[in-house]
């Protein structure tokens, strides 16, 4: 009986190929964070080109800065109301003092893919005390360690869905 060259050489050559196979799959390299960053910075305003990066970064095993490229394509093409109404959720909480409120829009913006906003609301929660002040003490300069957290509808969560 003849020796079977064919499916023989088949296994070398994909042994071969799996032994030459790229090092980097699934590896965060500096020139790919430098492209994932500056994407994420701004640096592409097209959502169709975000998505073809996402889809790069997925075929590199690279599916946590793949999912996020997506989600920032999709924030790119929401309807200019929506983009009003998240603007104006943004002037409110900016200007409030309830971190917990804060800290829940941040998580939202970080499930959204809006990182950087998430990240600068937690700089702004971080400053904030636990418990907003009242009213009474802001006059009197004492704080009432007895009193609830402050007012949960100063940033409604159902705006932040939006």
């Amino acid at each position: 009986m003849p020796f079977p060259a064919i499916p023989v050489i088949i296994v070398l050559l994909g042994g071969a190929a799996w032994m030459r196979r790229d090092k980097t799959h699934g590896v965060m390299t500096p020139e790919r964070t430098k492209i994932f960053n500056a994407a994420l910075a701004g640096g592409m305003h097209d959502p169709g080109n975000l998505e073809k990066l996402a889809k790069t970064f997925a075929g590199e095993g690279l599916s946590e800065q793949a999912a996020l490229l997506y989600q920032r394509a999709a924030l790119k093409r929401l309807p200019n109301e929506v983009k009003l109404a998240r603007r104006q959720i943004w002037r409110k909480a900016i200007a409030s003092q309830n971190k917990a409120a804060l800290q829940r829009l941040a998580a939202a913006y970080d499930a959204e893919g809006c990182t950087s906003a998430a990240m600068r609301l937690r700089e702004i929660a971080s400053g904030l005390p636990d418990q907003p002040p009242t009213p009474e003490s802001q006059v009197s300069g004492e704080t009432d360690d007895t009193s609830e957290p402050g007012n949960e509808e100063d940033l409604p969560e159902k705006q932040a869905a939006e």
